[in-house]
């Protein structure tokens, strides 16, 4: 292999790295983004339940139950997707 081949072999490889970075860029700004949507609806639903549950005396009971699906549901994204870091 001449030298012209070796560059250009290396010149296609450092093309397709390059291309591969900017795709995985943007695939985490996506997902950033779609991170950053679900934590704005997670804020705004634990305030209407903060303000649920300062107005129905059964508000105790529902939230227990809230919590325990969202518990169920956390445990089933587990064994879906495994064990990431970002748990709490």
């Amino acid at each position: 292999m001449t030298i012209d081949q070796q560059l250009d072999r290396a010149e296609r490889c450092l093309r397709l790295m390059l291309k591969s970075d900017r795709k995985e860029r943007n695939r985490m700004r996506e997902l950033d983004e779609k991170i950053s949507i679900l934590i704005a609806a997670q804020i705004r639903n634990a305030e209407r339940w903060h303000e649920f549950g300062q107005t129905d005396p059964k508000s105790k009971e529902r939230l227990s139950e809230l919590k325990e699906t969202q518990r169920k549901w956390q445990e089933k994204m587990r064994r879906r997707w495994g064990n990431d870091s970002h748990d709490s």
